[in-house]
């Protein structure tokens, strides 16, 4: 049995969802990017994640360690081009294969033309900012507190998976 799982979140049951990944997300984040009261930013994130996932190409992967979630994945992928919105992995299993186990999940499901890889990156990040540069990404321009970063995702995905 493998130790981690993944499945797509079902739109439809999107209040039962965002409500907990935003906690992830605000117990994460709060200590690097401190932000507004904990009720003014969830109240922003379900205003804003919410209707954005209405947008068809837009998936939540759940990632499970076991029954417990253990964090989430946002993105979209559109013309080749695979931009990561989130990524959100609960302290417990910062350190494991999770990241591993997602990216070889990933090169089952992802369209086969997939060439690129994005994902904005907030400065003060750091942990994020190396993992980014380990993955071969590279910082393409800087706007306000954040960088976008860009890579060939073939050259990412060949660290994590084969494709048979």
């Amino acid at each position: 049995m493998n130790r981690f799982q993944f499945e797509f979140m079902d739109k439809a049951r999107k209040g039962d969802y965002l409500p907990r990944l935003f906690d992830i997300l605000y117990d994460n984040m709060n200590p690097i990017i401190p932000g507004g009261a904990y009720d003014t930013e969830r109240a922003l994130f379900l205003a804003e994640v919410g209707p954005a996932l209405e947008k068809g190409p837009r998936k939540i992967i759940l990632m499970y360690a076991g029954d417990e979630l253990a964090g989430y994945f946002q993105y979209y992928v559109n013309g080749g081009f695979f931009m990561v919105e989130e990524i959100q992995i609960i302290p417990a299993y910062q350190s494991t294969t999770l990241l591993y186990a997602l990216f070889r999940f990933l090169g089952r499901v992802l369209p086969e033309d997939v060439g690129t890889i994005g994902a904005y990156v907030h400065k003060e990040n750091f942990r994020s900012r190396r993992i980014i540069r380990k993955l071969g990404m590279v910082t393409e321009r800087e706007e306000g507190d954040y960088c976008f970063c860009r890579g060939r995702f073939q050259s990412i995905g060949e660290k994590f998976y084969k494709k048979t």
